[in-house]
């Protein structure tokens, strides 16, 4: 997805987050659910690569910091 704005981006992404946290499962008798962590790089990184490693990274920030959640922020490159 492409979006300029890190707000917006993290708004869209929280609904996502929040709509895979609430689908259950049914599995073998018992409902799983599960929850996810988002790292969304916004703007415009030189290379494809730089904007996989700036997710990336934003994605290990988010697990490291509670997990659950989505950390969106402008990139560094």
């Amino acid at each position: 997805m492409i979006v300029q704005d890190a707000a917006a981006a993290r708004s869209i992404l929280d609904d996502v987050r929040r709509d895979i946290a609430g689908a259950l499962v049914p599995y073998g008798g018992v409902n799983l659910s599960c929850t996810m962590s988002i790292g969304a790089a916004i703007g415009q990184p030189n290379t494809l690569e730089e904007l996989v490693s700036e997710a990336d990274t934003l994605l290990y920030k988010a697990k490291e910091t509670g997990r659950d959640r989505v950390v969106a922020e402008p990139c560094r490159v």
